[in-house]
This record gives C-alpha cells, structure tokens and sequence, in this order.
C-alpha cells in the first residue's frame, strides 16, 4: 500500500457529494462556509461542480472571475486570481465551470492540476462542493477532502445514489491506496461486486487470507472519515431513515458514517435561493440556522490529518486493469435495502420488508437497519450523577432505547451516569452508559422507564436536533 505523508498547508478541506443533483448539495455548502467564516476563519468555497456551476448564483454574483475554467485554460497558474469577493471580506468563491458542452469532461492531467492547486489554497478552510453524479472526476474531488460530507435526503433515488456514490468513493480510495498489480488484483473482487454484495465480507476475507495487506486496507477505512447531512426532513420520524442508512454504510461497506446534522424543509431555504443570498446571511435565527452553526462548529473541532498524496501528482492517465473500476458504481435497482424502502419506512417501528426492483430481483432487507425503539425530541433538564461529581445537563431527545444529552462536562465513551429528571413527576431516575459522542453532547443507551418515554411523546420540542444513539 502507498504510504501517506501529510500536506504542510494548514487549509482543513471538507469536501460535500451526494451523487444526486437536487439533493442540497450547494446549498449545504455555501451555508457551511458562510457560518465558518463567520467564525472568523478564512475560507474558499470551490464550486466544483463542473458544467453546472452555481454557487455564484446562490451568492448573487453575477460576474465572477474566471475561475476553475481560467485554470484549465492555463490563462492563470493558481486558484488566487480565482477568487471571488463574497459579501463577507473572509469568505472567498472559486466559481466552476459553465453550462458549455463537454465542460465537465476534463483530462486526467487537468483534473490533477485543480487538485493539486486546491490543496495549495492560502486559507483556514477549504469547502469543496462536488458535483452529481459518480464519474472519476467526481469521486476524486469527493476524495480530496480530509472530511467529507455525504448529502442525502429521505427520497428513494437520493439513497440510492448516495450509496452507489460513496461505495464508488471508498473502492476508489482503496485503489489509489494500492502500488502493485498484486494488490490491485486482490482488490479486484471489491472492487467488482455488485451493489447488493456486502465489499465489508469481501476485505474481511482478505485480511484473513493477506494479514498485512488487509490490516493496511482497514487502517484506511478506519480513516475514510465520512460523515452524513441530512437535507430536506419534512418530519421528526424520517431521521430515522439516515440512521438506518448508516449502519447499510458500515455493514456493506465496513465504514463508520455518523450522522453530522439534519436540516429541515424550510421556506427560508427556498427563499434564500430566490433571492440569491445564503440564508446565513440574512441573519435569521431559526432552527436551521443554528444547526448549520453547530455543523460546522464540530467538523473544525475534528482533529484531522490531511492526507497529500490520496492521488500522485504524477501519475498518468491509465487504462482499465485489474482492480481499476473500469465503469461509475452502478446506479442499478439492485442498491442495498435502504435505498428502496427507507424513504417508505418513515418510523423505524414500521419499517416494510424490501421490494422487488424494476427487473423483478430481491432486494436485502431493510429491517435489520431499522432503529427499534421511536426517538422523542425534547429540551429537558436533569442532573447527571457521575464518578466525576454531579452536573447538570440538557437532555435533548428521549427514546425507550436512550437519551441524547448536552453537558458543558466532559463523559468518556463507556462511563456510567445517573441521569435524574428533577422537573419531572417523581423524579423519574435512569442509569445509562455513554456510547458515543454526538454533534451536541453524547449519546447513551439504557432502559427508559416507560412513563419517561411517554412523558417525551407528549412535552418533547419540534423536530430538527440531532437523535439519540
């Protein structure tokens, strides 16, 4: 396996696909970048969207300065002629390419030199907003970041393709990753399968028959560092679905994909495109905003390493070889069970069992990733007993399964706390066991005592936080 050194720049890139046009993509994006530099940090949005650029639209630009074009031109030699004023003085646009035939189809060499001066952007941040679809290109740009954003909505075809599209990612990661023809052709299962073959079972064998080789492969799967928005939620229980569309990820895929933040339908959103201006910018104060706040503040809390040599500078435009993914991920019914049914299932209680696809074939069932128990949206107090003293917290969802809670305090994964619920009738007490660490605070999991968790049917908040473990 090619081994990794680290750039000197200090630019944090974060790269945001989906696979699907229409998902929110750009919108994520222009509002991530907007809360980061109104954090003060120094940041360049690049609109990598080649052929259907349009986050100079979403900034009411209407002229900006040549940008990614200019530089496939070769009429400049780095990406800082390319930078577009925005109405805040440290936030900067590198407009993509127009709607003009062929824009999208760049050689190997040309997508290279973007990258190459991508990495050497003088900025704190670097948001990259890639475009649809699953080509190389696409996935190249995906694999530039050192975070990455999958976007996804509650629609059938935006699971579908996010899977299809973060599955093309990851298997062409681990082909960049590997040097010799034997490697690559080790690979070569992976890399071939079908989109409703598990590649995790497949790296599994292969650690087992290749000890060293397979270790190497699941240090860079432990390193993907992928993370799931979710966009458009019209209600509470369709959160459910990126839950259950995660652990898909990790079964099929053998990645960890947390969920980083869900952002709602809004007429704000839809406003804000009309009239040609972040909704960040207009300075509201709703739901929405405060969670793209929160968004972004825990991906610059991420302590990331930036990886420089993902795709060598020099290599050439190869053929197809064993090992080489010879066509995109197919886009084929055959995805995983999420992808057809998760946009249907809503509540994960209900979750229906697979559908055939269009060509008559069984999909894998969808149930085996379905959350059990309905989660409850709340803005509660407690007091949390710990080893550590007691504290009080912010208990923000409820489920029959667990709680989420915000805590100025800081809990390790696997402690023990005794959450009292002081405000509520006989003061309800629970033991729970932290599982992991959340945008907000933590999740933990543990027996909740039915009359809290109808308490939290009946008093909890409007959707829009981040749900329980």
């Amino acid at each position: 396996m090619k081994s990794h050194t680290h750039s000197n720049s200090a630019a944090r890139i974060i790269t945001i696909g989906g696979g699907k046009g229409g998902v929110g993509k750009s919108i994520i994006s222009s509002n991530l970048a907007v809360a980061m530099a109104q954090n003060g940090h120094r940041v360049v949005l690049v609109d990598c969207d080649l052929g259907a650029a349009n986050q100079h639209v979403l900034f009411g630009i209407d002229r900006p300065l040549p940008g990614l074009q200019a530089l496939i031109d070769r009429k400049i030699d780095s990406l800082t002629p390319a930078m577009t004023p925005t109405p805040l003085p440290n936030l900067h646009l590198v407009a993509g390419t127009g709607a003009s035939v062929g824009a999208a189809n760049i050689s190997h060499g040309e997508k290279q030199r973007i990258m190459k001066k991508i990495r050497a952007l003088d900025a704190d941040v670097v948001v990259v907003d890639v475009g649809a679809g699953v080509s190389f290109n696409v996935l190249d740009f995906f694999e530039l970041g050192s975070q990455r954003l999958l976007v996804v909505t509650p629609q059938v075809t935006s699971i579908q393709t996010a899977y299809s599209f973060l599955k093309g990612a990851v298997l062409r990661t681990l082909r960049h990753s590997a040097e010799k023809t034997s490697e690559i052709e080790l690979l070569e299962p992976a890399i071939a399968s079908r989109e409703n073959e598990k590649v995790s079972q497949m790296l599994l064998r292969l650690r087992e028959q290749h000890p060293a080789f397979g270790e190497a492969i699941f240090q860079i799967l432990a390193r993907f560092n992928a993370q799931i928005v979710g966009n458009q939620v019209f209600e509470e229980n369709q959160t459910g679905i990126f839950h259950a569309v995660a652990r898909m990820i990790n079964d099929f895929l053998g990645i960890n994909v947390p969920i980083l933040g869900y952002v709602g339908v809004s007429r704000r959103i839809r406003e804000s495109v009309n009239q040609r201006r972040p909704m960040l910018l207009g300075g509201q104060k709703d739901e929405n905003a405060k969670i793209f706040r929160e968004m972004a503040d825990n991906l610059l809390m991420e302590d990331v390493s930036i990886d420089d040599l993902l795709i060598d500078e020099e290599d050439a435009e190869q053929p197809s070889v064993a090992g080489e993914i010879s066509s995109p991920p197919s886009l084929s019914s055959d995805a995983p069970a999420a992808a057809t049914t998760a946009a249907a299932a809503g509540n994960a209680e209900t979750a229906p069992a697979a559908e055939g696809t269009a060509e008559g074939k069984l999909q894998p069932e969808y149930t085996p990733y379905a959350r059990k128990h309905l989660r409850h949206v709340v803005d509660w107090k407690a007091t949390v007993r710990s080893t550590a003293g007691d504290t009080t917290v912010r208990v923000l969802e409820v489920s029959a399964g667990g709680l989420a809670l915000e805590s100025g305090a800081r809990f390790e994964i696997g402690d023990r706390l005794t959450v009292i619920f002081e405000h509520l009738p006989d003061r309800p007490t629970v033991i729970v066991t932290v599982t992991r660490r959340i945008a907000r605070g933590y999740a933990a999991e543990g027996e909740m005592p039915p009359a809290l968790a109808f308490a939290a049917s009946h008093g909890g908040e409007s959707a829009g936080s981040r749900l329980a473990g």
